[in-house]
């Protein structure tokens, strides 16, 4: 079973945003880790949930990138062999990792991307 991460990085959103996003995750049809990376303004709650949680000192005002490289480069250092980026506002269909898994195989690719509705 190959590992997959998921990147999502988070500023001021409401607590119901970030849950309605890592419900989405919980509710894949493989699994995933979920990490949440809190750019300057960690919300405590998370540290209950199934997530990895990291937080910045500080927000950096780039719209999430620099949140999202380090969950990439977490990722990478811990032998994930795939990394997904879930904007916190945002939520997976039920089947959408295994989809992009699917063509991945079926294809022999090494990336897959897909569209946002």
């Amino acid at each position: 079973m190959k590992k997959i991460a998921v990147i999502t990085p988070y500023y001021k959103e409401p607590l119901e945003v970030l849950r309605q996003c890592h419900e989405s995750v919980l509710s894949q049809k493989i699994p995933a880790t979920h990490f949440f990376i809190a750019d300057g303004f960690p919300r405590v709650e998370l540290e209950q949930w199934d997530v990895k949680h990291i937080s910045l000192a500080q927000g950096h005002d780039d719209n999430g990138d620099t949140p999202r490289g380090i969950g990439g480069l977490l990722a990478e250092v811990e032998g994930y062999d795939y990394v997904a980026y879930l904007d916190a506002d945002n939520w997976f269909h039920p089947h959408h990792l295994s989809s992009l898994m699917d063509e991945i195989e079926k294809t022999g690719a090494e990336i897959a991307c897909s569209f946002r509705s």
